[in-house]
């Protein structure tokens, strides 16, 4: 790489820190090389930018058009459920009364891509109001089933697992806590509250394990 400009791509890059000083090195002695490396937390390079991914967006029940999802053309994380039902079940033909059903299913996993494609993926065994009411009861219930070899994160439980495994007994601690708040919460309230400190608070950021808007 030293005398080449290239872009190298490394992809689910949180089981890699211990290599940072390697790659480091790689960019010392290749100038004109950039990469592009996706992660649940940053690598901490000095020459490293961050560009925060937000789950995918989450439209009101007033915004479900049907035409616009039944011709394809939605972009938020209903039509993701559509076009991965279709991939399970290639008859799946969507219905008006199933815009809410998957609506609330996104609301439910929080828009995030990964589970929002394992909810889809039971298409093919249940019907949509089954697979939303589960989702509902216990979301932990019909996700974690579609799991892949060992060591890929293909689950949405292996994901926060392994950024579990990652945080250090106090961060565990504060995660633990904030768990009594059903949503959002303020500074102020994980203090009192739940007794987190703010750099702890910070740390679970840092590790896309809480957003912070």
């Amino acid at each position: 790489f030293s005398q080449l400009a290239a872009l190298l791509i490394l992809d689910d890059c949180d089981g890699i820190h211990t290599q940072v000083p390697w790659l480091e090195q790689l960019l010392e002695r290749a100038p004109r090389l950039t990469v592009l490396a996706t992660a649940r937390r940053r690598l901490q390079l000095p020459s490293e930018r961050s560009f925060w991914l937000a789950s995918l967006s989450i439209p009101a029940e007033d915004q479900l058009d049907f035409a616009t999802y039944a011709a394809g053309q939605g972009e938020d994380c209903v039509q993701l459920f559509i076009q991965a039902a279709q991939r399970i079940r290639p008859d799946f033909q969507l219905r008006r009364s199933d815009l809410f059903e998957i609506l609330v299913i996104c609301r439910e996993v929080g828009g995030l891509p990964l589970a929002i494609v394992q909810a889809a993926n039971w298409i093919g065994q249940l019907p949509l109001p089954q697979i939303r009411y589960a989702i509902e009861q216990d979301v932990g219930s019909i996700l974690p089933v579609f799991t892949g070899d060992e060591g890929c994160a293909s689950s949405v439980g292996s994901v926060f697992a392994r950024s579990w495994h990652a945080l250090n007994p106090l961060g565990q601690q504060a995660l633990m806590r904030l768990a009594v708040f059903r949503s959002s919460f303020t500074l102020d309230a994980a203090s009192q509250v739940a007794e987190v400190t703010l750099l702890t608070l910070l740390q679970l950021v840092d590790h896309s394990l809480i957003n912070h808007e």
